[in-house]
């Protein structure tokens, strides 16, 4: 008993109502208490659905900001089809999975907090599946570095493992935040995240550079292991083995992907050998490059983050 409220000084648990049922059993969530209090909310909840209203006014406040987020670009937006202009404007692309975050405040009211998604593969032309992408996200201004962003990753992070199950691989992440960077190459991020490179992000009028992140599972890097050592005897150095134990033991850096990329052809790896011997490195290494993570020899110096990156969303 003593443990349990000990438990429950630190998070509050937080059921989930949702009006269409998923394959996830997301009922729960946990919000730091000191967090609901300064915010002046009695929980938040997490929908499958939002009052369109209130998804143009958030996207309205984005528009005005100086932001490198993708949904700057949905137009012919108003009060009355912002939900479904979000929707379409994902779907797209690839399927996508939305989660609305609203805060509950004493007297009932609701208040939307933000928006997250949930991308079922990098693209619709991806070839290969248990993929997800833990996708746009955009919290409103007012709610912004209040630590909300960690419990939003945590749910969808857990979205991922309960509806793909035992046919999950890895789940990608991509974000501009130094801090995120620095607490996932520090090994002390809430989620097992490598860090695989960096990608170009076309925001309109320029390209920013945005890192990427990949979480693959345990069982998944064991295949991947299991193949190079059936493979190893046509091999003709120790390279890839390495190059694949940097990868998940989160040594990767800028230049990393361009030296797998030189290690699969010195050893004269094409698609149709992968394909054949290697079947798992195939789909880490069309991922990377469905993501469009750069293939530089640059070090880290010449390949950082600009200074003027977007605001935390």
């Amino acid at each position: 008993m003593i443990l349990l409220k000990k438990l429950l000084s630190t998070y509050v648990l937080i059921p989930i109502e949702s009006s269409v049922k998923t394959k996830s059993n997301n009922n729960l969530i946990a919000v730091d208490p000191g967090t609901l209090d300064l915010l002046r909310f009695e929980q938040v909840v997490v929908e499958d659905d939002c009052n369109p209203l209130d998804i143009y006014r958030i996207i309205k406040q984005l528009k005005n900001e100086s932001s490198a987020h993708t949904w700057k670009k949905i137009y012919d937006i108003n009060e009355v089809n912002a939900d479904k202009k979000l929707v379409e404007f994902e779907e797209t692309r690839r399927p996508t999975k939305f989660f609305f975050y609203y805060g509950i405040g004493s007297n009932g009211s609701r208040t939307l907090i933000g928006t997250g998604t949930v991308a079922h593969k990098i693209s619709n032309k991806f070839a290969f599946e248990g993929f997800p992408v833990i996708a746009r996200c955009l919290i409103a201004p007012q709610f912004r570095n209040h630590r909300l962003y960690e419990p939003i990753l945590k749910h969808r992070y857990k979205y991922c493992l309960d509806y793909f199950g035992d046919s999950l691989k890895g789940i990608h992440l991509g974000s501009q935040s130094p801090r995120i960077f620095s607490v996932i190459q520090k090994n002390v991020f809430p989620i097992p995240f490598v860090y695989i490179g960096n990608e170009s992000l076309d925001v309109g009028d320029h390209s920013e550079l945005v890192r990427d992140y990949l979480c693959l599972q345990d069982i998944f890097k064991l295949k991947v292991n299991q193949e190079i050592g059936n493979y190893s005897s046509q091999l003709k150095s120790s390279a890839l083995k390495k190059i694949i134990e940097d990868l998940f033991e989160n040594k990767f850096t800028s230049s990393s992907y361009f030296k797998l990329m030189q290690v699969l052809n010195n050893e004269a790896l094409d698609t149709k050998k992968l394909k054949w011997f290697l079947p798992s490195l195939l789909e880490i290494v069309s991922l990377f490059e469905a993501i469009g993570v750069i293939s530089s020899n640059e070090d880290e110096k010449t390949t950082q983050l600009p200074t003027h990156i977007r605001k935390p969303a």
